[in-house]
């Protein structure tokens, strides 16, 4: 029988990893939109860098767990959400680079933040990174 608990392989398990990378992104996420009210994105983005690195993970997981929970957090912005999947991208083996950008809307100058990583596809939406 597979019933009882704790059930075989369980710790291991793909869904208990994805629940503990979607929850180490719902807490970065809040912590980030703290730090962004009264720090610099600066400096968040660099209290946010990985002490230790993580088990390898696939670049689409990770940017997917934390899109998933930034739509949680209502409020979340692209520099809170795109601080976070690169952080977490770092930590788990990835070469992510955050990219701001801006274009010329329709009230004036709008920003954007996106990251860029090997196998994630930008979301720049017409904006022109800053450099």
């Amino acid at each position: 029988s597979s019933g009882g608990w704790p059930m075989r392989g369980w710790s291991g398990s793909r869904v208990l990893r994805d629940a503990a990378l979607k929850l180490r992104a719902l807490a970065a996420i809040a912590a980030t939109r703290c730090g962004l009210r009264v720090a610099r994105w600066t400096t968040v983005r660099r209290l946010l860098r990985p002490r230790r690195p993580g088990r390898a993970m696939a670049a689409t997981r990770v940017a997917r767990a934390v899109s998933a929970m930034a739509r949680r957090i209502p409020g979340t912005g692209c520099l809170a959400r795109s601080l976070v999947t690169e952080a977490l991208l770092r930590r788990h083996g990835h070469a992510a680079r955050l990219r701001l950008g801006v274009r010329r809307g329709v009230s004036g100058i709008e920003a954007h933040a996106w990251v860029e990583c090997a196998g994630l596809a930008p979301d720049r939406g017409g904006f022109a990174e800053l450099r």
